[in-house]
């Protein structure tokens, strides 16, 4: 009997060693995505706010064993937005690949009412209702390569050249914060070139390729 209870006892054990194993990372990653935010919030003295899809793994002896997807809670960042008085910018980082039903209107509405300055960042793509949601920023800064969409479903995306366009003030750089986070964030695989609506470029101009008409 007391053998029995004596490996129920280190059964135990290793099990609770095992999750901890497993969960602690995450909690650790989380922590350290939060404090770059808060991070980037104190250099530009803004709000933050994240909006952003991750696929998560959870590791065991350094071996993916779990993957899952998380997405911030809508309402949870239209809550944010509301408690942002007006005289504190606003800064929303997207990261959305195609596919996602959001309530792009209520959030883009949301930054419209906010009454100050409201930058919308994108370092990488933002293909759910990123262009209305730039289109409700003062500014959106793009990382190299950065892209948005319409929230309609199977919608081109658009680069900064073709945002600029439709009106839409753009810059185009990634915050050393937002690198980081985004390295702690896996992402699908970025959208291929075919995807993106641009005007052909001319020789000597930035991002021409050979082949552009």
């Amino acid at each position: 009997m007391l053998s029995e209870l004596h490996i129920l006892d280190v059964l135990f054990v290793f099990l609770t060693i095992l999750v901890a194993s497993m969960a602690v990372p995450v909690v650790v990653v989380e922590q350290r995505r939060a404090r770059l935010l808060r991070r980037l919030g104190a250099r530009r003295a803004s709000r933050v706010v994240a909006f952003v899809y991750c696929q998560e793994a959870v590791a065991l002896f350094g071996f993916p064993v779990i993957r899952y997807a998380t997405l911030s809670d809508p309402r949870d960042v239209l809550a944010a937005i509301a408690a942002t008085p007006p005289e504190t910018p606003l800064d929303l980082v997207v990261q959305l690949p195609h596919g996602l039903e959001l309530p792009i209107d209520e959030i883009g509405a949301a930054l419209a009412a906010h009454g100050g300055q409201v930058t919308l960042f994108v370092p990488l793509y933002a293909l759910s209702g990123g262009l209305e949601l730039a289109q409700a920023a003062d500014t959106v800064v793009l990382g190299p390569r950065a892209a948005v969409a319409t929230a309609a479903a199977g919608s081109p995306a658009l680069a900064a050249r073709d945002m600029r366009k439709l009106g839409v003030t753009v810059q185009e750089e990634t915050p050393a914060e937002l690198a980081a986070y985004m390295r702690l964030c896996p992402q699908p695989p970025q959208p291929p070139a075919r995807w993106f609506v641009d005007v052909p470029r001319k020789p000597g101009e930035s991002g021409y390729m050979p082949g552009d008409g």
